[in-house]
């Protein structure tokens, strides 16, 4: 992937992602909690790959590998 199609790619996140935390509230207030905690656990994981860990595992999930492996 070139770096103009990374930078197009995180234009595109960076303006999408305050849609969809304002939609996370809704669903959490008014709608589905089961679709807000889908996107809640989707933040989750998008922070985990931010700090270089697998895109499909949790931070939390992280962390207990670690503890039960003996590391930080």
């Amino acid at each position: 992937m070139s770096r103009l199609q990374l930078f197009g790619l995180w234009l595109m996140c960076a303006i999408v992602t305050p849609i969809l935390l304002v939609a996370m509230f809704v669903q959490a207030a008014f709608g589905s909690a089961s679709r807000a905690k889908c996107m809640a656990i989707a933040y989750d994981e998008c922070g985990n790959a931010l700090f270089g860990g697998p895109a499909t595992q949790t931070i939390s999930e992280r962390t207990g590998n670690a503890l039960i492996e003996g590391k930080r």
